[in-house]
């Protein structure tokens, strides 16, 4: 009775007895659904990634513009003569610290 056992395994092991190894559903269409959630979250990831990098530098522009808003402001005053060369000069400086 073990050796009938042991033989028919054997046999299972070395022959398979006509099943498929379990993971070879991901090189065929098994589990085609796997490989469909995963490139779709590859894509979710390359798209997400973009709008963050491309929203930084939409930031980065805004306060590029609204300083050189703020140093044209600036001239304009000092060239009416609203405010003193020592006003000028200071709130330049303030302005290029930010």
């Amino acid at each position: 009775m073990i050796e009938r056992t042991l033989s028919f395994m054997a046999l299972v092991v070395l022959n398979g007895n006509g099943h498929h190894h379990p993971m070879e559903g991901w090189t065929r269409m098994g589990v085609w659904w796997m490989w469909f959630i995963i490139l779709i979250a590859v894509f979710l990831i390359i798209l997400l990634t973009y709008l963050i990098i491309s929203e930084d530098k939409k930031d980065e522009n805004r306060l590029s513009d609204l300083n050189r808003s703020a140093e044209k402001i600036l001239d304009e005053r000092y060239a009416r003569g609203e405010i003193s060369r020592e006003e000028y000069k200071e709130m330049k400086k303030e302005m290029r610290k930010r």
